[in-house]
């Protein structure tokens, strides 16, 4: 007998990647299923999520979309954290956040299709503004390489009005007006995390990148979109006992 269970409802999930898609509107859905599907299963999770509207998927490295490819999942797979060394994965998405990853993605002489991750002013990954055409101009002269889109991350999305969030925005549009002057279609881009995905869909682009709101939770208080929380936990009492006011514990 567990003194503590963890309780997954998949119904949840499936409710709320269909509310995520409907405020995706044309735009296409990126479940993300990072870190073991935030603890709810990978493979579980992103099963019902395909089914109920995710047009694609997120993870942060290599063995978890592995991972969903073993467990028969066959809707696009962007990881976007690797080393430049490592045995890349036909048929996985990559980000590419770096010059030097765009050279690992080309010397691999896979077929593989990228994303590059803007460094719109997060500073914790992405190419910057300095190395952008470079980059740009490299992956589109290789005959291996397909370049789907880009993509970046919000800093402080889950603090509506913070003009960083304008401000991000303005370079990932900066930054996807070079690309295209580079030669790439980049069709496919996304910016909006969960906290964007749910309060500004003038920033949907073509995709959006929810991760805790597909779990039901919402990163800023009092805004849930009529989320649904997937996972409960219910604890056992192991013993009672009765004290008198007062008495320490």
């Amino acid at each position: 007998m567990d003194l503590l269970t963890t309780t997954i409802d998949l119904d949840a999930i499936a409710h709320n990647t269909r509310v995520l898609k409907k405020l995706a509107g044309t735009a296409q859905l990126m479940c993300v299923v990072k870190a073991d599907g935030y603890n709810h299963g990978a493979v579980e999770t992103a099963q019902v999520m395909a089914r109920n509207g995710a047009d694609q998927f997120g993870v942060a490295t290599l063995p978890e979309a592995q991972q969903l490819l073993d467990g028969g999942i066959d809707k696009p797979i962007l990881a976007w954290m690797w080393r430049p060394e490592q045995t890349l994965i036909e048929g996985v998405e990559l980000g590419i956040p770096s010059p030097e990853h765009a050279r690992a993605a080309i010397n691999s002489g896979l077929e593989l299709r990228v994303t590059p991750k803007i460094d719109t002013g997060l500073n914790r990954s992405g190419i910057d503004e300095a190395d952008w055409a470079d980059t740009f101009r490299l992956l589109h002269d290789a005959p291996n390489i397909t370049v789907t889109g880009l993509f970046s991350h919000l800093a402080c999305a889950d603090e509506p009005g913070d003009p960083s969030v304008d401000e991000q925005a303005d370079v990932f549009r900066r930054a996807i007006a070079v690309a295209r002057d580079c030669g790439l279609d980049v069709p496919t881009n996304h910016l909006s995390n969960s906290p964007a995905a749910l309060t500004r869909p003038d920033l949907n682009f073509e995709m959006i990148r929810p991760g805790l709101a597909c779990y039901g939770l919402s990163p800023i208080p009092g805004v849930d979109a009529g989320l649904r929380p997937a996972m409960t936990w219910a604890a056992r009492v192991s013993v009672v006992k009765k004290i008198t006011a007062g008495e320490g514990v």
